[in-house]
């Protein structure tokens, strides 16, 4: 409801501004840092001009672009079916036509996962990644998840569950030399 130079006088934390797409592209170019592209459900967005300038600055490995709707997925998968998707899907009725559609990854929520594990399976087997959402859940929780075979969790502390996948790998390692 508010024009970009509107946002633009927001602060966004700390004294920061709000920054473009444009300006994230060239804030992390070169870096390795991976963007994941919250695709909000309405009609302005201008899916054309993101993936514009995704490809002009040679980023479509670094970006993944995460429709909530399938005309979004697909339309995105149009224009470049080379950017990685993450199809959030809202109904566990989803998972299959957002596969369908080419989603490469696929969102589960945590109280989906808990209840029934075996769609972790399901998605993998559909050729899929399973990622989900932690927030600021507590490290034990992060350890379930990745127990249960989620491969991605999107989370509000990274270093916390750096820290649990660096002891997860040195335990792995030390389970293997026995």
């Amino acid at each position: 409801d508010q024009t970009l130079a509107q946002l633009r006088q927001l602060d966004a934390g700390r004294g920061e501004r709000i920054p473009t797409y444009r300006e994230v592209l060239q804030l992390v170019a070169g870096t390795g840092i991976v963007l994941l592209l919250d695709i909000k459900k309405g009609g302005v967005l201008d899916r054309r001009q993101v993936v514009h300038l995704t490809e002009e600055h040679g980023a479509v490995a670094n970006v993944i672009v995460g429709p909530r709707n399938l005309a979004d997925l697909r339309a995105f998968r149009e224009l470049n079916p080379d950017l990685r998707t993450l199809g959030f899907v809202d109904e566990i009725e989803d998972i299959a036509p957002f596969v369908q559609a080419g989603a490469d990854i696929i969102r589960l929520w945590p109280e989906w996962i808990y209840a029934n594990p075996a769609l972790v399976t399901r998605v993998h087997e559909l050729g899929r990644q399973a990622w989900t959402i932690a927030g600021d859940a507590p490290r034990l929780e992060l350890e379930k998840l990745i127990r249960l075979g989620v491969r991605g969790i999107l989370v509000d502390r990274p270093a916390v569950l750096n820290e649990l996948l660096a002891e997860m790998s040195k335990n792995r390692g030390l389970e293997t030399a026995r």
